[in-house]
């Protein structure tokens, strides 16, 4: 993939964490007695969309296609898949979440609280899988920046 494709790429995703973030939100905002775990996973989507828009623009930004070879190129792929995965699952738990906690106007039976006790564990999972992504992302700015050149300023 060239630059633009990815940066494309990444866009997408941008595009799709931030409206995960503006989910998660809603949600903490609306239902005040949503799990930390959340919260948390709030905060990651909204780092790694930071982190996205970091790559973005570092490769729209004139950067020089050479230093894209094919495990640079390898690295991003599999570092946006991972993405993408994460945040398909996290879209797809949300929902259900929600799904949930609109229909809930009964009290919690012994089965529901052992369904929201293994959500709670699915969404653990994600906020590794979140993490993992972030250091990923955080691994491949660091690398690449090292190619920009540093632009000078004439005192």
């Amino acid at each position: 993939m060239d630059p633009l494709s990815i940066a494309a790429t990444v866009g997408g995703l941008t595009c799709t964490c931030l409206t995960i973030a503006k989910k998660l939100c809603d949600i903490v905002g609306k239902y005040r007695g949503v799990s930390q775990l959340v919260n948390c996973i709030h905060s990651e989507a909204k780092i790694i969309g930071f982190s996205l828009s970091q790559l973005q623009g570092l490769l729209l930004d004139d950067f020089d296609e050479a230093i894209l070879n094919h495990e640079v190129r390898e690295a991003l792929d599999i570092a946006l898949t991972g993405c993408a995965v994460a945040f398909s699952c996290l879209k797809d738990e949300i929902a259900a979440l929600v799904e949930r906690l609109e229909s809930e106007t009964r009290d919690f039976s012994v089965g529901d609280k052992v369904g929201v006790v293994w959500r709670e564990e699915r969404f653990k999972e994600l906020l590794d899988q979140l993490r993992g992504q972030h250091g990923a992302l955080g691994v491949l700015l660091q690398c690449l920046q090292m190619f920009v050149p540093i632009p000078t300023v004439i005192i």
